[in-house]
């Protein structure tokens, strides 16, 4: 489900009714443009990294997408911010330890 929720949203920012180099354009049209592509880009994004760990639950857990889903979305809404700073602590360990493996 969001999978396909990301594949309607980067296929809606594809069609020409969000083409942004059009020269006879309206300003305005232009802003609102903008705007509407911010926030489905954003959309994409929060999309994703729920998914991550949705399909994490999946694989350690053999859960079903939904079950594992509604598991990820309660897990957000009790530890509220500190599941995005537990993973973005986690992901700059990971990528100095990337690096430092790399030398």
């Amino acid at each position: 489900m969001g999978s396909f929720t990301l594949i309607i949203l980067s296929r809606s920012l594809a069609k020409d009714g969000f083409d942004t180099n059009n020269d006879d354009a309206e300003p305005f049209v232009l802003t609102i443009n903008c705007c509407a592509r911010c926030i489905i880009h954003y959309i994409g994004d929060i999309i994703e990294y729920f998914n991550v760990y949705a399909f994490t639950e999946v694989a350690f857990f053999g859960k079903l997408y939904c079950q594992a889903a509604k598991d990820t979305w309660t897990l957000c809404n009790a530890n509220d911010i500190n599941v995005l700073i537990n993973d973005n602590i986690i992901g700059r360990v990971m990528t100095f330890g990337a690096i430092c493996a790399g030398y």
